[in-house]
């Protein structure tokens, strides 16, 4: 006969479940939208990890609350969080590092000493996704921007970015939305070395 769950266990997923139902359903639909819209693998893959992490965690929280849950396999809830886990290491995995390419034209300078933040979400799901995603939803916190408008958008960028993706020496530079997102004005720069042997504006 199975123990029942202890005090501090269903406190804790009495927590989980009052932020969890709340939290899980515009994330679930803003990780469906980016699989739908994603053009990468990072992209595809951070997804499946925000479909699956969250609800098991919330299903591990209703669980413990719930008897007539109590049918559902104890292994479920574990491995929807694990499958989450392992999607979003392969995302990080398949990540640009920060790095410049030997002999690229194109580096990153920090100034503030912060480093690249390869595993932050804004990196791992690349600009190229989540623009994509932004500007189908755009439509609908923006007044100022119909569905024409957000489509022209969208080419817009996914020309640019495509072509950004085609180049290794900007491909590995990674993303710098982190920063952005955290409203960090400074501390980070890119030099752009033309090359040749006279100076030139750059």
């Amino acid at each position: 006969m199975q123990a029942p769950p202890s005090s501090l266990a269903v406190r804790v997923a009495s927590a989980v479940c009052a932020v969890g139902i709340w939290i899980v359903p515009p994330v679930w639909a803003m990780a469906l939208g980016l699989l739908l819209c994603a053009h990468t693998w990072p992209g595809r893959l951070a997804a499946l990890c925000f479909l699956s992490a969250p609800p098991g965690l919330l299903l591990a929280g209703l669980r413990l609350r719930l008897r007539a849950l109590a049918r559902v396999p104890a292994w479920l809830a574990p491995a929807l969080v694990a499958g989450g886990l392992l999607c979003y290491g392969g995302a990080w995995a398949l990540s640009p590092d920060g790095a410049a390419t030997p002999g690229a034209k194109l580096r990153s300078v920090w100034l503030d000493g912060a480093g690249f933040r390869r595993g932050a979400l804004a990196n791992v799901v690349p600009e190229l996704d989540q623009f994509t995603l932004g500007s189908y939803l755009v439509r609908y916190v923006d007044p100022h921007v119909d569905g024409p408008q957000a489509r022209r958008i969208r080419e817009a960028f996914e020309a640019v970015y495509l072509e950004l993706r085609e180049d290794p020496g900007f491909l590995t530079l990674g993303s710098q939305m982190p920063r952005a997102y955290l409203d960090r004005l400074g501390g980070h720069l890119y030099v752009y070395d033309p090359g040749g042997e006279a100076p030139r504006p750059v």
